[in-house]
């Protein structure tokens, strides 16, 4: 049997939190009813994430694109509480100092009207470009470290000559072998930097299974960690995802898509080892982590201009969503956008790294996490609310017998969640997988057995409260409607016809083509901590 012991350490660091990169954000215009409601804000509002990176600020952003951003925020990223780092998708090409001065203002003109006018005091960090690309050219500025500089300190000038509390990361380069620009805006660039920051998707040609993975991203990011200490900042990894080097490519378009995609057991495989990247992230000392990303891009976009509402969405979308998008696929998701088909079915992340999201959030402190067995690995954090979480990922292939030793005070039952390569626990409707058992910590320690190549989290983060009734359903010729839940728990409803679920919403109405006469409808609320009454 294995023995894992949590601890509280001497001393302890905060972490900022886990989240998602949201380019949704940038095309909500394009969303259906269906697919907003039932998909995107459902889940949003479930897991809840505390930290997302977001493109925005684009120097030629329309107002009209800039407040349909802003309500989308209101929707999202306010009602989470969610921090946000902003960043254009990629710069465009400057030949002169005054075109990047120019670039420099009007990126902050942007930023000045969200954070003041439209009140988005959740942007937190902002940089220059994504992964230092700059028109058609990825990585562009990795060969002219000073020209980032310079478009930094650019930014960093407007920004404190309006007074705004926003900070620049640097570099937000990609890949383990770049993690060297860390060291280089460390000893260049410190005092125009808030936070230091790196993505990666690098696997190294390791399996899912293999624990040199997990010791390679603690070593990197270790590293980086460091790096940032010595000048008393934090160190951010922006991005990162399972990519294995290659894109499934068609005659004319570059599909950006994850290691495994396409394959059932692949995908899994792929949605266990992004756990374990962000274990090691986490116990190295990265104040946070986005997972790369939270809903696929819908089919890549036109720029042509039409007079059409859905082909001016389009142009606008194209433009706006970081350069290249318009000849790129992005099947990263943790869910699909396939309006076509209406397949906006889940896939393996939303079970594994969207439920550790859910549960390692801003403000907790890293607990303390020893392990005999080399094939289990561990992390946990603790709230301020003294609520905490664990997960424990078995690598091996075999079933593990462990018992769990708390030297902190766990003040109530484990609820245990359950994600493993060989069962994945999908649900129809993108809903989180319910807990499978509480464990009793009454006695200072647990013990539970765990599958193969699977992700156990447990966490004494939540209420057993149930939410109040539902009432007021009504069907009509037009669909289902019903009286909207006012508890302050409340994330989401769920629909059943005859006892079958068929919908989960965030709408308090459903349409109806789904809606059948002679049928029985129930609507359930379902709370912050996925409580309902059925």
């Amino acid at each position: 049997m294995a023995h894992i012991k949590v601890s509280k350490p001497e001393l302890q660091w905060l972490f900022g939190g886990m989240g998602f990169h949201n380019s949704e954000a940038t095309m909500s215009g394009m969303m259906s009813d269906e697919f907003k409601n039932e998909r995107v804000l459902k889940s949003h509002y479930e897991i809840a994430p505390t930290f997302t990176r977001v493109y925005g600020a684009f120097p030629d952003w329309t107002q009209e694109a800039m407040d349909r951003f802003a309500d989308y925020y209101d929707l999202t990223f306010r009602r989470t509480d969610t921090s946000m780092y902003v960043v254009p998708g990629r710069m465009p090409f400057h030949e002169t100092h005054e075109e990047m001065e120019e670039f420099a203002k009007n990126v902050v003109d942007k930023l000045e009207y969200l954070y003041k006018q439209r009140d988005m005091k959740h942007i937190r960090y902002f940089c220059a470009t994504n992964e230092l690309s700059v028109g058609n050219t990825y990585a562009l500025l990795s060969e002219d470290m000073e020209k980032f500089k310079e478009y930094q300190r650019l930014l960093w000038k407007e920004l404190r000559r309006r007074d705004m509390p926003i900070g620049l990361v640097a570099s937000d380069g990609s890949g383990f072998q770049n993690f060297w620009q860390i060291d280089w805006c460390s000893e260049h660039m410190d005092e125009i930097t808030d936070t230091y920051c790196a993505h990666n998707y690098e696997i190294c040609g390791l399996r899912y299974d293999d624990r040199r993975f997990y010791d390679k991203v603690y070593s990197e990011v270790g590293r980086a960690v460091q790096v940032a200490l010595q000048q008393q900042k934090r160190f951010l990894l922006g991005e990162f995802g399972i990519h294995d080097g290659g894109h499934f490519t068609s005659k004319v378009m570059r599909n950006d898509v994850f290691a495994g995609y396409g394959d059932r057991r692949g995908e899994a495989e792929a949605a266990l080892m992004c756990v374990e990247q962000a274990m090691a992230l986490i116990n190295a000392g990265s104040i946070g982590g986005v997972y790369w990303s939270f809903c696929d891009y819908p089919d890549p976009m036109l720029r042509d201009w039409s007079t059409s509402r859905e082909g001016q969405l389009r142009c606008e979308t194209a433009r706006f969503s970081g350069h290249g998008i318009d000849i790129r696929y992005n099947k990263n998701g943790c869910f699909r956008w396939d309006d076509d088909d209406k397949d906006y079915s889940s896939r393996p992340f939303m079970y594994s790294i969207g439920l550790m999201i859910k549960y390692f959030k801003r403000g907790s402190r890293v607990l303390e996490c020893e392990c005999d067995d080399e094939s289990i690995l561990c992390c946990a954090v603790r709230n301020p609310d003294k609520t905490h979480s664990l997960i424990l990922l078995n690598l091996s292939g075999s079933d593990k017998d462990a018992e769990v030793e708390l030297a902190i005070d766990a003040g109530k039952a484990y609820r245990k969640y359950s994600f493993s390569v060989e069962n994945v626990p999908y649900s129809d409707f993108n809903d989180l997988q319910s807990y499978d058992e509480k464990l009793d910590t009454a006695s200072g320690s647990v013990k539970l057995t765990m599958p193969m190549h699977s992700m156990t989290l447990l966490t004494t983060d939540y209420e057993d409260t149930l939410p109040s009734a539902v009432t007021g359903i009504k069907q009509t010729k037009n669909g289902l409607s019903w009286k909207a839940c006012t508890d302050a728990e409340h994330i989401y409803y769920r629909v059943f016809e005859n006892g079958r679920q068929i919908a989960s919403t965030v709408a308090a109405s459903l349409s109806g083509e789904r809606i059948h006469d002679g049928a029985k409808y129930e609507v359930v609320s379902v709370n912050k901590w996925g409580n309902c009454r059925k």
